[in-house]
């Protein structure tokens, strides 16, 4: 049997569909998929398909809703599938690998650590048929649906990544552009496609990128392009070898996400102890409008800009400002502090580091401290292997690498002061 949530919400046996009902009745099964072999209180199922507005006989509905599922999915016969009762709701039982979700998860997941990571992704990718949920409406939908097209986002720039490495650079080069048109202030893509296209020899055309990229970034953001950015175009006008075609297409070819800022023909090489400056905020999101007092308070916490010294600059504890962006859920808080992140990247040259605590996904488990820790850690440009695997050894390593630098750190989805309190500079 098979389930699949990466489109249109269906589910088939032997090749044959099963019929999992209206939208409403799909939302249900969508839900329970999504929260594979965890029960999910009917409350919760409640406010997950009908929203702030259920009907007064919203239970004997779902009631309703659970039966036809149930029913559907034995007459299919398939072994290892249930829909039962629990104590704390219903729980729907299938092998993980039978929902494309899923497996899409288990790929990427294996992806960012093992060798071959470009059969991996295009096996994730392969598994989408449109946007997740298609069909579906309402407030969960919507924003399980945004947050899935973000992580698809994240798996196709990382298979761009990684094949970049491998000099393939003439095959990915439609699909470059068809990204980066799509997500025209996405500066990891614009990155991507300028180093296809300067590997192609199509140097000027790299260039003109660049300049459309920086005119855009400044009409609708008002903000200048990246470090990392910067640094390719820096690169491509310096012809700097490191942007070449790797020579032998191995794991430590050159990535255009991870190669050093700045370095020209006579300078060090590409894997030199240089530090990267990382670029980890989210892409941004157009159409972005008001919050404008919200905005306000953030900038006010900014620390002193260049210039002469001030009081605030001198203080010998060397305070870090933090902000805590509350509210209800879907209310966009991630929005707003993504958004801000972009406007105000340039008064923290040192970069960006963002890592998504999960304290609120109901897919997975929160993040425990020391795995966040390794992600930031990670972003810093300390190979996964040097990461030590004591925390208080990890705290010390994050806090130190963090030192006298100008950096934003957010952390997204936080549930607890113990998962915030060890991530702190």
């Amino acid at each position: 049997m098979e389930f699949r949530l990466l489109g249109p919400v269906e589910a088939s046996a032997e090749g044959r569909p099963v019929a999992l009902g209206h939208p409403q009745q799909r939302t249900v099964a969508a839900v329970l998929l999504c929260e594979l072999g965890r029960a999910v209180p009917a409350e919760r199922l409640i406010d997950r398909v009908w929203g702030e507005d259920p009907p007064s006989s919203v239970r004997n509905i779902l009631y309703g809703y659970i039966g036809r599922l149930r029913t559907a999915l034995a007459d299919c016969g398939a072994p290892g599938v249930r829909l039962a009762r629990r104590s704390g709701g219903y729980l729907l039982e299938a092998d993980p690998e039978r929902v494309d979700l899923h497996r899409f998860h288990r790929l990427t997941a294996a992806a960012r650590d093992g060798d071959d990571r470009v059969a991996l992704l295009r096996e994730a990718l392969d598994l989408w048929r449109g946007d997740a949920l298609s069909g579906l409406t309402g407030a969960w939908a919507e924003a399980t649906r945004a947050r899935l097209g973000d992580e698809r986002l994240a798996a196709r720039l990382e298979l761009y990544d990684a094949s970049l490495r491998l000099g393939h650079h003439r095959e990915l080069l439609p699909e470059l552009r068809a990204q980066a048109a799509s997500h025209p202030l996405d500066e990891r893509a614009v990155r991507q496609l300028m180093t296809a296209l300067y590997r192609g020899e199509r140097q000027a055309e790299a260039l003109e990128l660049y300049e459309a990229t920086r005119h855009r970034l400044a009409d609708d953001l008002g903000v200048d392009p990246g470090p990392e950015l910067r640094g390719v175009h820096q690169r491509i006008l310096s012809e700097d070898p490191s942007l070449a075609v790797p020579e032998e297409c191995g794991a430590d070819a050159v990535s255009v996400s991870e190669a050093p800022v700045g370095t020209g023909a006579s300078g060090p090489p590409a894997d030199s102890a240089l530090p990267r400056v990382p670029a980890g905020l989210p892409h941004v999101v157009g159409g972005f409008r008001g919050r404008d007092e919200e905005l306000a308070r953030l900038d006010a916490l900014l620390p002193p800009g260049p210039g002469p010294a001030t009081e605030a600059a001198e203080d010998p504890a060397g305070a870090v400002a933090i902000a805590a962006v509350c509210g209800t859920a879907g209310v966009g808080k991630t929005a707003l502090a993504v958004h801000w992140g972009h406007r105000v990247r340039h008064r923290f040259p040192d970069g960006q580091l963002y890592v998504d605590l999960r304290g609120f996904d109901h897919d997975s488990e929160p993040l425990r401290p020391a795995e966040a820790i390794g992600q930031l850690l990670h972003g810093l440009g300390v190979a996964r292997e040097r990461i030590p695997a004591d925390g208080d050894e990890q705290v010390h390593l994050y806090r130190s690498l963090l030192a006298g630098r100008r950096m934003l750190v957010v952390l997204d989805n936080a549930a607890s002061v113990e998962q915030v309190r060890p991530l702190l500079p």
